[in-house]
């Protein structure tokens, strides 16, 4: 077997060159260990494809991820949380679309020597192009994630990306609703996530200066 880091990096620059015509783009705030690449869906929303190149002992375990990122949510969420990154609206492994759609769970591909990389390549872009872009499509407007996230919301970090959506949308009363839903939480929170909670309470009502 090649040394691993040699066939991570191997194969993240041959997935680069293979999927840059369609539009993907590395972007730079991957790591060693997770790579990923997007593309605009429109000026602000972006699908991203996420790779795992954590090594195993049989190679690597790519396990494809999609999400979808509205941009100025997720930069909005990171700052006002204190985190470096911010997070997708709405994400799901390849293995489980597979699964919804009949497929079993065939989509972790793995890539075990530097021979194989090509096809592995070919095999993942092949699995966007099938399942990938209908859930890149499913959410590819603010209106598809706020339903998204309407539905699925509940930890204070969900609740804070959903009060986000309304806000950007221009929801104020949904927005304030949420608030108060997260300053009920942060009630109850331990410490340390409770002053999480209220960070994001403040710099939010400060960056939105007309939510009371």
């Amino acid at each position: 077997m090649p040394i691993l880091w040699l066939l991570a990096d191997q194969f993240v620059s041959a997935f680069a060159e293979a999927s840059g015509p369609f539009g993907w783009r590395g972007r730079p705030d991957g790591d060693d260990e997770f790579v990923i690449f997007s593309k605009p869906l429109d000026s602000e929303i972006y699908s991203e494809l996420g790779l795992d190149l954590t090594e195993r002992d049989f190679g690597l375990s790519l396990n494809p991820s999609v999400s979808v990122r509205h941009e100025r949510a997720s930069d909005l969420h990171a700052q006002f949380f204190g985190f470096e990154q911010g997070p997708s609206q709405v994400a799901a492994s390849l293995s489980d679309l597979a699964r919804h759609a009949g497929r079993g769970s065939g989509m972790m591909r793995t890539v075990e020597r530097i021979e194989d990389i090509n096809v592995k390549v070919r095999e993942v872009l092949s699995d966007i192009a099938e399942l990938g872009e209908q859930f890149y499509a499913r959410y590819s407007t603010m209106p598809d994630l706020v339903r998204y996230l309407e539905g699925s919301a509940r930890t204070s970090l969900e609740l804070g990306q959903l009060a986000l959506a309304y806000a950007l949308t221009g929801d104020r009363e949904k927005a304030d609703s949420v608030l108060s839903k997260l300053e009920e939480i942060a009630a109850q929170q331990p410490t340390l996530p409770a002053a999480q909670t209220t960070r994001f309470l403040d710099a939010f009502r400060a960056y939105f200066e007309n939510f009371a």
